[in-house]
């Protein structure tokens, strides 16, 4: 029987296991290892923090992840199917590991932010587009 999320390891876990699987996938994980060339070791403790955060009430995370996918955006234009990719791998990799309360509120919370990320990206994109 699976656990439930309950601690900072469970989200190292889950966060190691996602990355793992997203960069090897066919289509996001040319924009972790090519366009981002993104570094773990740098990359996992804040986005560790950012579910530690979310999930447990914690404030351990600061920054802007909206500021960064735009800038992503303008290096390769973030298709409604890249966020529904991550969403997918999202929740498989955390129903592969945890099954609970937290754990369902972690693919909830994956989803809204899945939603708005991609609203926010495309609303800025058509802002530059119509120079507002």
């Amino acid at each position: 029987m699976k656990k439930d999320i309950q601690n900072r390891a469970d989200i190292e876990k889950f966060v190691k296991t996602f990355y793992e699987k997203a960069f090897l996938d066919d289509k996001i994980g040319f924009i972790f290892t090519d366009i981002v060339q993104l570094n773990m070791d740098t990359h996992a403790p804040k986005i560790i923090n950012f579910w530690e955060t979310i999930l447990f009430d914690v404030q351990k995370y600061s920054g802007s992840p909206m500021d960064v996918h735009i800038a992503i955006d303008q290096k390769v234009e973030l298709e409604p199917a890249f966020f529904e990719r991550w969403l997918d791998i999202f929740e498989r990799n955390i129903d592969e590991h945890f099954q609970g309360e937290k754990a369902e509120e972690a693919k909830k919370r994956a989803k809204l932010i899945a939603i708005l990320m991609e609203s926010k990206v495309e609303g800025f994109r058509n802002k530059t587009r119509l120079n507002i």
